[in-house]
């Protein structure tokens, strides 16, 4: 299995690596997507966008099993890159369903505040939301 991404290009799984920010070999393996991983996304004859959507959720399931394990910083980390994976697969999730940059080419996208403040409010509707005890309180202010 391997890694590689090189921006700017036009090939999809370079492109997919980039609307899904998995563009360093830093990540430890596991927690990172595999060029092979991509690739059979990929082959799935999805355009770009949904493509990264389904690579989103394989990553999502990833950090889900990471998240308030192990030692104490490196559980924090892996819930804040869930939660930013989460808010990513949303603006791709907009960004399909108003048909700007499905394919290769991209869009304007929609407004990162509209989509925050949904997020925002599913979670606080979420009857079975267990926050994790740093953010416990974050919607106390909230009617």
């Amino acid at each position: 299995m391997g890694f590689t991404y090189l921006a700017g290009s036009n090939l999809p799984l370079h492109q997919v690596r980039g609307k899904i920010g998995d563009t360093t070999d830093a990540a430890r393996p596991g927690l990172r997507l595999e060029d092979e991983e991509i690739l059979a996304k990929i082959a799935e004859g999805a355009d770009v966008t949904v493509t990264a959507v389904k690579c989103l959720d394989l990553l999502l399931a990833r950090f889900a099993r990471e998240a308030d394990v192990g030692p104490k910083a490196a559980g924090l980390e892996a819930t804040r890159r869930f939660e930013r994976l989460l808010q990513l697969r949303l603006i791709l999730l907009e960004e399909i369903a108003t048909g700007g940059g499905g394919g290769t080419s991209g869009g304007a996208g929609p407004s990162i505040v509209m989509l925050s403040e949904a997020y925002r409010q599913r979670q606080i509707a979420d009857p079975d939301l267990i926050q994790h005890t740093a953010r416990q309180g974050d919607f106390d202010g909230d009617p």
